[in-house]
């Protein structure tokens, strides 16, 4: 009995062993059919649609995932390329067709825009340009109503500028209707500018104490009038609450307290400036110190010590500030009453 049921095991085991081997050399079969299939597709829908040839340099299978799981969906991601340069279209791979999507004419279509903009504006600027747009459609160049409909909702601009009048230009109403966020932004001066533009991450609302105005282009808010950063300030200190039209403005804010109530900080450092506590609380905050003369060559920290209420614990933690031109900048987030800060160098 016992040497049956061993033997019963051994031939369940082997059975199983051998379902699960089929099924993974069918699961291979089949994605090694969509990337083959794929890449012959991708070729045909670029020679159909601009009638080049390209040679294919990877394939992969598009992954679809719901909450609880993912697995390979129909669509492949072929990335070819023609004349040294690389493009990328999306198309079926289980079935043989030429309807695909690609970004082909990308640099085509972000040159465009740029220059109709640049036909309107009465000074240079410069520019940063997104978007996860695939199309379907092929431009045709020279045409703006083909421009408008490769623009089609997933595109985010932001042009920069220095002194420049934003009132009412011609391209503004085209800018509104096919592009789903454009911010232009005139800054003081070109050395802001070209500090800013320098960024790998950039903050825009760290350099607002340099921005003269900006103007938000979106399809149904027809906005007639340029915008300001309502900066405040108390003391030497400047401060921005990104969301005070929201929430209201702050009714108490800063206020400066002695030098003791901060004497946690590590002697390596020297406060900078007056200490300030923030007995209101709100959102988001950012708050720029000026630097002293005497002291440019140092690098500026903001210390900041407040009680948390869900953990009954204080918090103290010392962080690096931005620098933008002559002031040191650092976003608070959910500052809470009573919080303590300390503009400090070292």
């Amino acid at each position: 009995m016992k040497k049956m049921t061993v033997g019963f095991i051994t031939v369940l085991t082997a059975l199983i062993v051998a379902v699960c081997m089929h099924i993974k050399h069918e699961e291979t079969r089949i994605h090694n059919a969509k990337i083959e299939l794929g890449k012959k597709n991708a070729c045909e829908y670029m020679k159909q649609k601009y009638g080049i040839e390209v040679e294919v340099v990877k394939v992969s299978v598009i992954e679809e995932d719901d909450i609880f799981s993912s697995w390979e969906g129909d669509d492949v991601w072929v990335t070819v390329s023609e004349n040294d340069k690389e493009y990328n279209v999306k198309i079926s791979g289980v079935e043989e067709n030429a309807d695909g999507l690609d970004d082909y004419q990308a640099e085509e279509i972000e040159k465009a825009l740029i220059d109709m903009i640049k036909a309107d504006m009465p000074t240079d600027f410069e520019y940063h340009f997104s978007t996860d747009t695939m199309r379907k459609s092929r431009y045709k160049a020279g045409s703006k109503s083909s421009l408008a409909e490769m623009l089609d909702g997933r595109d985010i601009l932001d042009i920069y500028c220095v002194n420049t009048d934003l009132e009412e230009l011609p391209v503004f109403e085209f800018l509104r209707r096919n592009i789903t966020d454009c911010t232009f932004y005139s800054f003081s001066s070109q050395e802001i500018l070209d500090d800013f533009m320098k960024e790998e991450y950039y903050d825009i609302e760290y350099y607002a104490p340099f921005i003269i105005n900006y103007r938000v282009l979106k399809f149904r808010e027809r906005d007639n009038e340029c915008r300001e950063y309502n900066l405040k300030n108390y003391g030497e200190l400047l401060y921005y609450v990104p969301h005070e039209k929201v929430d209201g403005e702050m009714k108490k804010g800063f206020y400066e307290i002695p030098e003791s109530e901060i004497d946690w900080i590590d002697s390596e450092y020297e406060i900078v400036s007056k200490a300030y506590g923030i007995d209101e609380k709100t959102s988001r905050i950012l708050v720029w110190f000026p630097i002293p003369e005497d002291k440019k060559d140092k690098d500026f920290y903001l210390a900041y010590s407040y009680y948390h209420e869900y953990d009954k614990k204080t918090v103290r933690k010392t962080e690096k500030c931005h620098i933008v031109g002559n002031y040191a900048v650092k976003t608070l987030y959910s500052p809470i009453a009573d919080m303590k800060i300390a503009f400090l160098s070292k």
